[in-house]
């Protein structure tokens, strides 16, 4: 909790806060996340992942929103002792094989 605590508290543009995050729990979910991944391969073994979904719409700087949030819960992560590594997938081939896999609609 006080990781994504840290991404809630990140700042955005105008206080936007366009992100969701969605905890990726369930082992087979993260198994398949990360096999649609190119540098992933590592999340099926983790013993929980976050995605971190971002509102085009709802900031104009989103992609720096998304960033900053996700910075946030890895230096949480880190003051925690805990091991964490980000894999980005905005604009890439497996963006929307991941959007499906979690239920993202396809313009967020």
């Amino acid at each position: 909790m006080e990781i994504l605590e840290a991404g809630r508290w990140a700042p955005s543009a105008g206080n936007s806060q366009p992100w969701n995050f969605i905890l990726l729990k369930d082992k087979q979910v993260r198994k398949s996340v990360a096999d649609a991944t190119t540098n992933g391969g590592f999340l099926a073994e983790a013993a929980v992942g976050i995605a971190v979904v971002v509102d085009p719409e709802a900031s104009n700087h989103s992609v720096e929103d998304g960033a900053i949030a996700t910075q946030n819960m890895l230096l949480a992560a880190h003051v925690l002792g805990l091991g964490a590594c980000w894999i980005g997938s905005y604009g890439s081939v497996y963006e929307e094989k991941v959007k499906e896999m979690l239920d993202i609609p396809k313009e967020k």
